[in-house]
């Protein structure tokens, strides 16, 4: 599984490829439709690509049902400006909740 954080996932990820409305979606997602998505993004890892490509492909299937190319080709390099609010997210943490 990949792991991501919320944050991660929604602005670097999402944003960065052009999958605005689907962020949105993100912050409402329980944390087990989170470790979803890191799941479903390991099944594209063979694809080639950034790490954060193969997460934004599991976010798109896990909303959409099926796998599509994002809509942006090249990612967005000005959203990784805006850093993780504190405290930042554990991944570890919400992985291994039961």
């Amino acid at each position: 599984m990949i792991l991501a954080s919320r944050h991660s996932i929604k602005q670097d990820l999402l944003l960065a490829y052009g999958e605005n409305e689907l962020v949105s979606r993100i912050d409402n997602l329980p944390d087990e439709d989170l470790n979803k998505i890191g799941e479903l993004a390991t099944k594209h890892i063979g694809h080639g690509g950034y790490i954060s490509k193969q997460i934004a492909l599991g976010a798109i299937e896990f909303f959409e049902g099926s796998m599509r190319e994002p809509k942006r080709k090249k990612r967005n390099l000005t959203v990784y400006d805006k850093k993780e609010p504190e405290p930042k997210e554990n991944i570890f943490k919400r992985i291994f909740k039961k």
